[in-house]
Parts: C-alpha cells; structure tokens; sequence
C-alpha cells in the first residue's frame, strides 16, 4: 500500500482511466456553511473523474455521519450516468458493508450517539465510444 501526502486531486488528475478497482471516501469534511460548499471533495467533476478512473464494476464507498453531505453526495452521484447506486433498502445506507474496515473516526461518531451513513456506488460497463464523459459547466 502506498500513501500520498497532499491533496487527493493532483493524484486523481493524474491516474489512467480504468485503473483502480474502488475508491474510498470516510468521513470527509463536510463543509457545513452554504458559501464553503464548493470546498466539498464530492462535486460534478470529481464524480465524473471517479467514473473514468474505476474499472467496469469497479466500487465507489461513501461514509458521513453529517446527513446535508450525503444527501449532496447521492445528489451528485445521482446525476452521472455511469454509476449505479447499490442500495436495495434502508439497511444499505444505515449498516457498514461486511467488509468494511472501522475507522477510529466511525468510533468515535458512534460514542457520541450518531449513525453514521454508508454509500456504495458501482461503474457500469463500458460500451465503448459511447462511454463519454458529460461536461458540466
């Protein structure tokens, strides 16, 4: 395993399409005031990069325990077509996935009484020259 210590978006700038299996997100800074939201990791773009860089089938996971966040998340996930939301009930979003890793950050979310909220996303299959990122403006 190796570790990057900067900003996660140089690196995502630079990795070849189709290259990682699944991506990650815990308990990102949800930049709770409405004039910091652009501050947000998840946006339009960087769904569309998430996108690019996952393998067919490949798995994007999402955990927050601040409901504004995920409720922007599922937004904009919602809004590419290339993802699939994963969830078939409320059990999807309210309980870790078998394999999930506890983060001492989740602990801590629970000691206070907060649930915290789990999104799975998949990359559907490519199909070839139609498989083209949408521009966002």
């Amino acid at each position: 395993m190796k570790i990057f210590p900067d900003d996660a978006r140089l690196l995502i700038a630079r990795l070849a399409p189709a290259s990682l299996s699944r991506i990650i997100l815990l308990f990102p800074d949800p930049w709770p005031k409405k004039r910091h939201h652009k501050r947000r990791f998840v946006s339009s773009q960087m769904v569309m990069s998430f996108a690019k860089l996952l393998v067919d089938a490949g798995e994007f996971r999402f955990a927050t325990d601040h409901a504004a966040l995920a409720r922007w998340t599922l937004w904009h996930m919602q809004a590419e077509p290339r993802m699939h939301w994963l969830a078939e009930g409320p059990n999807d979003w309210r309980e870790q996935p078998k394999d999930w890793l506890e983060t001492r950050y989740e602990q801590k979310t629970r000691a206070m009484g907060k649930r915290p909220i789990f999104l799975r996303y998949e990359r559907l299959p490519r199909n070839g020259a139609k498989d083209i990122p949408l521009k966002v403006s």
